[in-house]
């Protein structure tokens, strides 16, 4: 177990937790799994109150910790990633003809600007032009009816021009799986997914018209997150029977051209790991010029040289050094858009794996070269909106991928 959660007063039995873990691992790990790193892992996921952590090679579990107060997480938006394995099924079955099938054979009254345009492929990979939920002026919060808010909502850009993360778009799938599947999209996943699985232990938030919502609120255990990565790993196969075509994983873990241009590397609701991105002496030069003190530029200098796989795990981390996220202690202001000071790592990276990203620190991270899956929950994440940065792990694949011996 880990460490009971973030009060001061037990400190020094968090610490001797996660001792007594590490103890524990040494004696215990793999030969090709470096047990020092394993320490470091098991550290930072304890600093990070971290609820459960699932590490498997090869489907053999290497670590599995859950201290959760509840057996499932709400996995936020790593829920998308499994909304695109339904879309992937019922392509395999014909029942969507392909991603380029325009929205309107489902929805016959979708039409307007631009909508008659809108694709399966432009829900997938964030290109629908549909007004999101953050730009939208009538929305103060989340619709009650997703599906019908989405149908409602205009086309603002043309479809397949510009890349814009849209949880509206995705909650728009779960009416193309319910119209494609004839039954709505928890419904389906169960009988194609999760009972294939051996997946039981689950709850799928739905609106009142009956559609779970695609964008988020699927709650699943940390070990039942680590099946669909081994799924996605074994590029759809699970214990030796096909679930979804390997057509479908492969063109879903691929980066989009349109997010590799815009540098926020996405495939179909599966987020890329292509850890190119870097901080330098030029970066840091970079950074003093946006006006950071000579204090704040210590702190971040234990980042130099670190790969991260997106600028959104680097954020993670520069916030989490820098002392949280509140820009007027921090300095935060000032740095403006972080990849306007970071660097392309000199000897440039493969692709190196592909993760569902949730809210929170919520991930199902996969690293083929490896064969490893890996899995976070992290519930109080999605509590603490004022400073996600305790428990989002920008460092996590960072630490993963350290747990393989090189060759």
């Amino acid at each position: 177990m880990w460490a009971s959660h973030g009060a001061d007063e037990d400190g020094a039995f968090a610490y001797n937790v996660v001792v007594l873990a590490a103890a524990l691992a040494l004696l215990t790990t793999p030969p090709d799994v470096d047990p020092i790193a394993l320490h470091r892992l098991l550290r930072r996921c304890a600093e990070s109150q971290t609820w459960g952590l699932v590490v498997w090679r090869d489907g053999k579990p290497i670590v599995e910790r859950d201290n959760g107060p509840q057996p499932t997480c709400n996995l936020m938006s790593a829920t998308k990633s499994i909304t695109s394995l339904a879309v992937g099924l019922l392509i395999d079955q014909g029942r969507i003809p392909s991603v380029d099938t325009p929205v309107q054979k489902f929805f016959p009254k979708y039409v307007g600007k631009w909508k008659e345009r809108v694709t399966v492929r432009h829900l997938l990979d964030h290109t629908s032009g549909i007004r999101t939920y953050a730009d939208d002026p009538n929305a103060k919060d989340f619709p009650l009816n997703r599906v019908a808010s989405a149908l409602g909502a205009p086309v603002v850009t043309e479809p397949g021009t510009v890349f814009a993360y849209n949880n509206r778009a995705v909650d728009l799938l779960s009416g193309v799986v319910r119209r494609a599947a004839g039954m709505p999209l928890d419904e389906f996943v169960d009988k194609r997914i999760f009972k294939p699985l051996g997946i039981s232990a689950y709850y799928w938030m739905r609106d009142p018209d009956g559609n779970p919502h695609g964008c988020a609120e699927l709650f699943i255990t940390p070990r039942d997150m680590a099946k669909i990565g081994q799924l996605m790993l074994d590029r759809g196969v699970w214990r030796g029977k096909r679930l979804l075509s390997e057509k479908y994983v492969v063109d879903a873990t691929t980066m989009s051209k349109i997010s590799d241009k815009e540098g926020t590397p996405c495939g179909w609701l599966w987020w890329i790991c292509d850890p190119w991105f870097t901080i330098d002496d030029e970066s840091m030069r970079s950074f003093e010029k946006a006006g950071l003190s000579d204090g704040q530029l210590q702190r971040l200098r234990p980042l130099i040289g670190g790969r991260w796989p997106s600028p959104r795990e680097l954020g993670f981390d520069v916030m989490h050094v820098m002392g949280g996220a509140d820009a007027e202690k921090n300095g935060l202001d000032k740095l403006g858009d972080l990849t306007d000071h970071v660097s392309n790592a000199p000897d440039y990276y493969d692709v190196t794996g592909y993760a569902a990203l949730g809210w929170g620190g919520q991930m199902i991270l996969v690293i083929p070269e490896d064969r490893i899956v890996a899995v976070r929950t992290c519930g109080s994440g999605f509590f603490d909106t004022k400073d996600v940065s305790k428990y989002e792990m920008g460092d996590f694949y960072r630490l993963v991928r350290a747990l393989v011996r090189p060759k």
